[in-house]
């Protein structure tokens, strides 16, 4: 087993997911914007043919072009910017309505440079529909892109350090593009929405079909509250409401014992952590740490960073490294713990440290404004701030992994910076008969299956699939239990399922593990030195 495989990239994830708050929102003075209605229009529009290919030398004919949309809609005198498209075209005959793929994140690269390569993302409904890809405003290939370099790479697995880091960062990032006429109003789900309907009325669509995981599905749930009588049907995952955007604590830890559930069926795992499983070696460990915190120095590039290792830090560690989101991070939670459990704290860290470190040295970390405008508007409703506030009153044992999924909304030091806030109103409840094909992973510990359930309530019209042994990557999934991929294909074509919930079992999960001499080393607490050893370039 390479321990790298489990914390080299730890610190790289955690730089750009947001940290834990342990209280509600206190909303400072942030310019309102206000959310007006809007009727689609046809706009200024560039297309092009274009030859996608893949490292296999591969190839599809597409199309790849832009449209040009007001960056503020409301104001008559918004400057023009471009959203970049990608459309392939459908080999039937007899097609049904297009299907638009919404890209997860916001992520600076948004979903066209990231999937263009990927022959089997463009090709995957092209023999019954059109497909077409957006890159979100600000994002990827649209223009212009508001990307600023990072100043250095930051170890930023202290929580305060990370709020610090986005607040410096975001304001310099921020008042660079407004000197370049930048209108940070313009950056928010109800433009992106706007986008969608204004691309697809200038293709000649008169309705269309969404499909988007995580953000995608958020963004879709967008569309189809801006602009329901344009949309046909969706197909999403890793569902997160528009009404409350994160989980409650509570359900983040029935997600983690789901996660639990499926690596404690795997004899590999027990034969680290013994036959009491996974969620007494987490209880073990976080209340050691909740007693005596450790402090590790570790070298990162230049320079000494001292790292607190506490039940906090922790359980960010779980959640930003991907073991509570997906198939193969889950794979090395065992591991983890066994290691946290030998008090073979300083090789953990150090670890996440030189894997981090040879990360960041090929290229600058991307800073996107739009992406952190974006998702600092994301508002939650007043029940759900109410149930929060009343879950956080209750100890962190009660929750100790959960406790850190709804707390990533705060990180981006919204307020500090003053990103303008679209008026809370428009995510107040509605319901649509869209029909929804929806999946969810059983121990998502990102948008997880109770949040998504609240969500999807919206849509009454609903096939919910649950996958038991899935998590947030719903292409990971979808490798797993073909079965899934071939219903949502299905659902796209036309096919109609009935409302309800279904489960579908995912194979068990592989746990990897180490050889009975690397774990008697452990136990004479050579743990660290092991770690150490495993490190990149060692």
């Amino acid at each position: 087993m390479n321990y790298v495989n489990l914390f080299k990239v730890v610190l790289l994830f955690t730089a750009f997911m947001p940290a834990a708050v342990m209280a509600t929102e206190k909303v400072k003075e942030r310019p309102v914007v206000a959310i007006q209605d809007y009727f689609p229009q046809v706009r200024e529009i560039h297309i092009g043919k274009k030859i996608f290919k893949n490292e296999k030398g591969e190839s599809v004919e597409g199309e790849q072009g832009y449209i040009v949309v007001p960056e503020v809609r409301s104001n008559p005198e918004s400057r023009p910017i471009k959203v970049a498209f990608v459309r392939i075209k459908t080999t039937a005959e007899n097609p049904v309505p297009p299907v638009v793929l919404l890209h997860g994140g916001p992520t600076s690269k948004g979903i066209i440079q990231t999937r263009s390569s990927r022959i089997h993302v463009l090709t995957e409904m092209q023999d019954f529909a059109d497909q077409i890809l957006i890159d979100g405003r600000g994002l990827g290939l649209s223009e212009p892109a508001l990307v600023c370099d990072n100043e250095h790479p930051e170890f930023i697995i202290n929580f305060d350090a990370m709020y610090e880091m986005y607040k410096r960062q975001g304001s310099k990032c921020k008042a660079y593009w407004e000197e370049k006429g930048a209108d940070l109003r313009g950056y928010h789900p109800v433009e992106y929405a706007d986008d969608v309907a204004d691309l697809m009325v200038s293709l000649g669509y008169e309705k269309f079909s969404l499909t988007g995981n995580s953000y995608g599905a958020y963004w879709s749930m967008a569309v189809a509250k801006r602009h329901p009588e344009k949309v046909h049907r969706m197909a999403i995952s890793g569902v997160f409401g528009l009404d409350r955007s994160w989980g409650l604590p509570s359900e983040g830890e029935q997600a983690f014992a789901s996660l639990a559930k499926q690596v404690d069926a795997v004899e590999t795992s027990r034969s680290l952590l013994g036959d009491e499983g996974t969620i007494a070696a987490l209880n073990t460990i976080m209340e050691r740490l909740e007693k005596s915190p450790v402090t590790v120095e570790v070298d990162f590039f230049d320079r000494k960073e001292t790292v607190t290792l506490d039940p906090e830090t922790i359980s960010r560690i779980i959640y930003s490294s991907g073991m509570t989101q997906h198939r193969q991070g889950a794979s090395s939670l065992p591991l983890f713990l066994y290691a946290l459990e030998k008090g073979a704290y300083e090789g953990i860290v150090r670890l996440i440290a030189a894997g981090v470190e040879r990360e960041f040295k090929p290229l600058p970390s991307p800073f996107n404004i739009s992406a952190i405008s974006v998702l600092c508007n994301l508002p939650r409703s007043n029940s759900f701030l109410h149930a929060l506030d009343e879950e956080l009153k209750q100890p962190a044992s009660n929750h100790w992994v959960g406790q850190h999924v709804e707390g990533r909304h705060n990180a981006f030091a919204c307020d500090d910076v003053a990103y303008p806030f679209i008026d809370p109103d428009w995510v107040a409840p509605f319901t649509s008969d869209i029909p929804v094909f929806a999946m969810s992973g059983s121990f998502d510990g990102n948008t997880t299956p109770a949040g998504a359930k609240h969500s999807l309530a919206s849509f009454p019209n609903t096939h919910w699939v649950i996958v038991n042994g899935g998590a947030h990557r719903h292409r990971e999934i979808e490798q797993a239990v073909p079965e899934v991929a071939k219903l949502k294909r299905e659902f796209l074509a036309g096919k109609d399922f009935d409302a309800g919930t279904v489960t579908i079992d995912a194979p068990p999960l592989k746990i990897n593990t180490i050889p009975w001499y690397g774990r008697a080393l452990f136990s004479i607490g050579l743990g660290n030195t092991i770690l150490e050893y495993m490190a990149p370039g060692k």
